[in-house]
């Protein structure tokens, strides 16, 4: 492995498999030499749009023919075994999106090829790399709000995200995964059990449009938790997060939207994307692959493990179950 640059490649370039070729390309440490995707017609115009050297339809291939040290893995989580595992066993470094999968045997399947692979694992849980998320863990993690007793986590979405992946996923992967993460990283505990409500879906489609559950954790801290992506597209940014802490000694918000900056013209109200300087990408995602590429590097550990994976996608599913048994189910882990 050199120790000055990584060869890299993005397995899957869809939205999120995209942004992170764009990054790739930005970035000082890594030499994005190939995107991988099942439809050719996309890779080869991703790759036109940020100047990649190669294209591939099979990530076997790619790691043969390009020598690669690490990858991102952005397919749909249903999809995200075979990859990460044929990068692992060959010693290939995974940076895997969000959720780690979408089932358990998955997970573990992923987890043992890491434990074995002298390659590196970080689940992509990119808000422990947003500023003000880490922020507020820091000052938990100082014990300025004393012991949690509540935590409450809301990710409100405009109805395009619905309408652009209901088809593919379920909001407890797409959205509240994310969530999940943040509120065990807070809490300091895993969740024991869950109960969940949902409302129909919209447009035909049987995905849930909105869910509230409920969280009950193992050190007794009581979680509530709305994944909606049902607002209208006329509301002024894409996705609204907000995390509320209830401790023995202080209280905690958070709220983002777009980095709260606005602007008002003839045409209306917008709040902007403050994310990107001078051209290049500087939000949460620049830092989870900072973090990522540091660790490959380098002895660091990656930050989220497979672990934290595994028990976030538990959590979720146990929220699943929820829906259909219309009972509080544990969370399954051993």
């Amino acid at each position: 492995m050199p120790t000055d640059q990584l060869d890299v490649a993005v397995v899957g370039v869809g939205f999120i498999g995209e942004l992170h070729t764009r990054l790739y390309g930005e970035h000082r440490l890594t030499n994005l030499q190939v995107v991988v995707d099942m439809d050719a017609e996309r890779a080869h115009n991703v790759a036109e749009s940020y100047d990649v050297p190669h294209v591939a339809t099979d990530l076997g291939e790619a790691i043969k023919n390009h020598d690669l040290d690490a990858v991102t893995v952005a397919t749909p989580e249903a999809h995200h075994r075979e990859p990460a595992v044929t990068a692992l066993e060959r010693n290939v470094s995974v940076l895997l999106e969000k959720p780690i999968a979408d089932t358990v045997e998955d997970a573990r399947a992923i987890g043992d090829a890491a434990e074995a692979s002298a390659g590196k694992l970080m689940v992509g849980y990119c808000c422990r790399f947003h500023p003000q998320y880490a922020a507020l863990k820091a000052r938990i993690d100082d014990g300025e709000i004393g012991d949690v007793h509540a935590i409450t986590a809301a990710r409100i979405a405009n109805r395009e995200i619905y309408d652009m992946v209901a088809e593919w996923t379920h909001p407890m992967y797409y959205l509240a995964v994310h969530d999940i993460d943040m509120m065990r990283w807070y809490v300091g505990a895993d969740i024991a059990s869950v109960f969940a409500a949902a409302s129909g879906g919209l447009d035909g489609h049987e995905t849930p449009a909105v869910v509230s559950a409920t969280l009950q954790f193992e050190d007794g801290t009581v979680g509530t938790l709305e994944t909606n992506w049902a607002r209208s597209d006329e509301y002024p940014t894409v996705r609204t997060d907000e995390i509320r802490l209830t401790g023995t000694d202080g209280y905690g918000r958070l709220v983002i939207e777009n980095n709260g900056t606005t602007l008002t013209t003839d045409g209306g109200f917008e709040m902007l994307d403050a994310n990107e300087l001078h051209g290049r990408e500087t939000d949460m995602y620049r830092f989870e692959l900072d973090h990522f590429v540091d660790s490959v590097l380098g002895s660091e550990t990656p930050m989220v493990t497979w672990e934290d994976g595994l028990r976030s996608l538990e959590a979720a599913n146990a929220m699943i179950d929820a829906l259909e048994t219309g009972e509080r189910v544990p969370v399954g882990f051993e």
